[in-house]
């Protein structure tokens, strides 16, 4: 794992109230808190905005940032309750039957909140602090949103080291999810979106993604699905099935505990 950049955050508002909350989660995180006029055009910054924890990054420090906002994936995947499983390749690919998901590598808690709205009991990990922050933040507004409340209600965040956390669990998930950080194709132009460019910055690339899938497999689960580039090759192991989207494709692996489904 590479190390992250220094993050600052962002005292911009004259609100005393929201200008204490900034100082209380930069004590939190350990972070040093800055004024909109110290900030450099490489920074990577948290700010509390009034829709929310937002991190900004590069040349938009002083712009709106990236959110985590729950509400698309969690709305497309409840508003789909009849066809979910069999339309969605994520969703086949952790099973009908599966009912504890243990995504390993959370992010923004895209996936995370799509299974959870799906209706499985999902148990999201995210070891940067700062990443983790901002998970934290979107489940609260989550939470407090009638129409997502119901899967976020299904959805709790943990920071900390995966790999740590699953050999110690007193009872296995059914699934492991995994969808680590992959170096970049340099051979494509284009870059990765803006949302992606900040995680990677802040994450760098997941370089023991190999230690967490060979943990993954011996936890106790039934399966481990891994999210790989549609393209890309499989990763070496008891590959049972892949399910392939228009960009992406989630392999299925046999785990270490009997097979249901």
């Amino acid at each position: 794992m590479s190390v992250c950049p220094a993050v600052r955050v962002l005292l911009e508002t004259a609100d005393p109230s929201r200008r204490d909350r900034a100082a209380e989660l930069a004590r939190r995180l350990g972070l040093a808190l800055c004024e909109p006029e110290d900030i450099g055009c490489d920074e990577v910054i948290l700010a509390l905005s009034a829709d929310g924890l937002e991190l900004r990054g590069g040349d938009a420090a002083r712009q709106r940032g990236v959110r985590v906002d729950f509400a698309v994936r969690s709305l497309a995947a409840a508003g789909r309750p009849g066809h979910a499983v069999r339309s969605q390749p994520l969703l086949r690919a952790v099973g009908r039957r599966s009912g504890r998901v243990f995504d390993a590598t959370a992010g923004f808690g895209d996936d995370a909140i799509a299974l959870a709205s799906s209706g499985y009991h999902v148990t999201a990990v995210e070891r940067s602090p700062v990443v983790a922050a901002l998970l934290e933040d979107g489940l609260t507004r989550a939470l407090a949103d009638p129409r997502l409340r119901a899967g976020a209600l299904r959805l709790e965040l943990h920071c900390g080291d995966s790999r740590e956390l699953l050999s110690a669990l007193a009872q296995p998930p059914d699934v492991v999810y995994m969808d680590p950080m992959y170096p970049i194709d340099r051979s494509k132009s284009a870059l990765p979106r803006r949302q992606i460019q900040l995680l990677r910055c802040l994450v760098g690339e997941d370089d023991d993604a190999g230690e967490l899938f060979e943990t993954a497999l011996a936890c106790g689960a039934r399966r481990v699905v891994v999210k790989r580039p549609r393209r890309a090759s499989p990763r070496p192991g008891p590959l049972a099935d892949s399910h392939t989207g228009k960009l992406v494709r989630y392999d299925v692996y046999h785990g270490s505990a009997p097979r249901r489904d």
